[in-house]
């Protein structure tokens, strides 16, 4: 007992350097400990940055709707064709060579926007989205051929109607449709606003697939689409 008693006195403290080290390896634990903690946080974090930048919305599907973005509308027409007798016929009872024709038929008329001209911006912290749509430019003038019916005409004497003049009547009669169709400006309008209508609606589902709801502000030229 007096060699245990004397050790303590003679300042040899066995026990309490003991302590220190522990605390040390313990204190030396923590800073390990968090500075890992710190490190993973910082690295999810950036992997949820990445993620956020993943979820970005991808509107190329838009091209897609073009031909849904098309307006299509039935059209009756009527193909006209005189000719007047020739030469000396002119002045007879007879009128050879005089022919007069009509000929009806239907057809559709489809009215669009190029739709690779379509800008679509990306959306700002509100879900709005700034959107560029071309004019219409894309006139299209389908004939059908079952609905053509047999001319009403009228002719001379001895004077027949011919296939090549048909066909000229609804190849001219084609051509006056197709100048009619375009300068429609209330059915142009209506194949633009239809076009935004389902361009609006594309981009509103998309924002729905990634849990967002989105707004549309259209632009009048591509550059403001941000």
């Amino acid at each position: 007992m007096n060699e245990i008693s004397t050790a303590n006195e003679s300042g040899n403290k066995p026990n309490i350097k003991f302590d220190n080290s522990k605390n040390a390896k313990t204190f030396l634990l923590n800073i390990v400990i968090t500075a890992i903690i710190i490190i993973c946080a910082f690295f999810m974090m950036n992997k949820s940055d990445s993620e956020k930048e993943l979820e970005k919305p991808d509107f190329s599907g838009v091209t897609k709707i073009g031909e849904l973005a098309t307006l299509r509308c039935f059209y009756h027409n009527v193909a006209e064709y005189e000719k007047q007798p020739d030469g000396l016929f002119q002045y007879g009872l007879f009128q050879v060579g005089y022919k007069k024709f009509w000929i009806e038929y239907a057809g559709i008329v489809e009215i669009g926007i190029n739709i690779s001209k379509v800008k679509i911006g990306q959306p700002d912290e509100e879900g709005t989205i700034r959107v560029y749509v071309p004019e219409v430019e894309n006139f299209r003038l389908n004939q059908d051929t079952t609905s053509i019916r047999e001319p009403v005409y009228e002719t001379g004497v001895f004077t027949t109607i011919t296939t090549e003049e048909k066909s000229t009547a609804l190849s001219q009669a084609q051509k006056d449709m197709d100048a009619k169709v375009r300068a429609d400006q209330s059915l142009i309008q209506r194949a633009h606003e239809n076009a935004k209508t389902l361009i609006e609606q594309y981009i509103i589902n998309v924002g729905v697939g990634l849990g967002q709801e989105y707004h549309v502000v259209w632009v009048d030229i591509p550059q403001e689409v941000n």
